[in-house]
């Protein structure tokens, strides 16, 4: 899942982006780190031909290139491909289906009889919680088998018999789904081929089946009246529309010499700059650090560095967010997670609805109907939803940590006398600490 910050910067302070400008974990340095590395080694291994090649015509040539490169718009080719893909990235995350909007309605919706006598109401609501219940599991398994087409940790996880495994199917819907050449291809070993394959992932057929379940229960009188039936179906086909919204992401991409055309641009770019960032030695005016002796130290190509983590870093956010269903950990959106916590919604939605007390509550009872027990208080899950940035932060302070364990381990080393190094020692850790924490 993409690494959570907002909580590191939720006060204004003084140097405030300090405090995950240097984390590793998602962060810059980590995409780029190896690639990096290579093109620093390529840099040495020019600078090192520089030494012994002819040095009027190689850095004559290295003048040419440096010139020629100065007025190639990088900038603006980058900037607008990362601005075009980002748009995509989020307007994906914004296609996602999510089941509480929809459990809201079916829980409305789908209510007991209304002409139900007070003997048969406990088993009127029982059916009616069934019916809702099933028509939720529909929800997430259409949205279980898009993933499955397009995600490849659900890809992995998600396979045909494990869908009755984890309640989202029965043995004989899955058999209408799949027939049982491809559900015994999938329970093995073996890969199921395109030749082999004799359905296909259907992922709207479970969505029809909740549209003619919610048909039954008006029928039935579990829905009260046609409007309330017509809402349900327009929620049911917004999570549809989201669904196939997720299926044509994955299926049109950004036009591919698009992504060429910026990849071999950037690449060019920064292979002309190994020899368009060479300095002659022997040429004057040419190093900032004239009066320094040594010479390694006056070639080092400070623009060239801060040019390759702004503009190959944009490319590697890019090459990153274009397709957020994959596997990496850091970077990729939490698909599994956001199946899980829609499935936990679904079951908790329809929990809870339907034991919710249905008379009239009186001011004098409504603090004893929100008071949480102690016991059965909220604890923290990964789920794949987020509960808040500020919950890892109330859990442990690091700054504070920090603060003490840099006292104890100053109270060690000067046998436990507080003197006024201690005093600046502490002080120094913390402000470190506040800062980049």
């Amino acid at each position: 899942m993409v690494v959570e910050y907002s909580g590191a910067i939720r006060d204004q302070r003084p140097f405030g982006f300090m405090r995950v400008i240097f984390r590793w974990k998602g962060s810059m340095f980590r995409l780029i780190f190896w690639d990096g590395l290579v093109y620093a080694i390529a840099w040495i291994a020019v600078y090192i031909l520089g030494k012994y090649a002819n040095p009027d015509t190689y850095y004559t040539i290295c003048e040419l290139i440096r010139e020629n490169l100065s007025s190639f718009p990088l900038a603006f080719l980058l900037g607008f491909y990362v601005s075009t893909v980002y748009s995509r990235w989020w307007d994906l995350f914004n296609s996602i289906p999510w089941v509480s909007s929809l459990a809201d309605i079916v829980t409305v919706s789908v209510r007991p009889k209304c002409n139900t006598t007070d003997s048969d109401y406990p088993k009127q609501r029982e059916e009616a919680q069934r019916i809702a219940f099933t028509i939720l599991r529909y929800v997430n398994l259409s949205f279980a088998m898009v993933l499955r087409n397009i995600c490849t940790p659900i890809h992995k996880v998600v396979k045909g018999r494990q869908l009755v495994n984890i309640g989202l199917a029965r043995e004989d819907e899955l058999k209408m789904l799949f027939d049982s050449h491809e559900l015994n291809m999938q329970s093995g070993s073996q890969n199921v081929t395109s030749e082999k394959r004799t359905t296909i992932w259907q992922w709207w057929v479970p969505m029809i089946w909740a549209s003619q379940l919610s048909r039954k229960a008006l029928d039935l009188g579990y829905i009260a009246s046609e409007h309330q039936f017509v809402v349900l179906l327009e929620r049911l086909n917004d999570f549809k529309g989201g669904c196939g919204a997720l299926v044509c992401y994955d299926w049109i991409n950004i036009p591919l010499p698009y992504t060429q055309v910026v990849s071999l641009c950037v690449y060019a770019y920064f292979f002309l700059e190994l020899f368009g960032s060479q300095q002659n030695p022997q040429k004057e005016g040419n190093f900032v650090f004239e009066n320094l002796t040594h010479h390694s130290f006056q070639s080092v190509p400070y623009a060239l560095i801060l040019k390759f983590f702004i503009y190959y870093g944009w490319l590697k956010v890019a090459e990153v967010i274009i397709n957020p269903m994959g596997s990496n950990a850091d970077y990729d959106l939490d698909f599994l997670g956001i199946v899980n916590g829609n499935l936990q919604q679904a079951r908790a939605y329809v929990e809870y609805a339907y034991q919710f007390n249905e008379e009239f509550v009186r001011p004098s009872h409504i603090n004893k109907l929100y008071v949480v027990p102690k016991e059965e208080a909220f604890q923290p899950t990964h789920s794949g939803y987020n509960f808040g940035s500020l919950l890892q932060y109330a859990l442990m302070d690091v700054p504070k940590i920090v603060y003490h364990g840099a006292t104890l381990i100053t109270a060690k080393i000067l046998g436990y006398k507080i003197t006024l190094a201690t005093k600046l020692i502490m002080a120094v850790t913390f402000s470190v600490s506040y800062l980049i924490f």
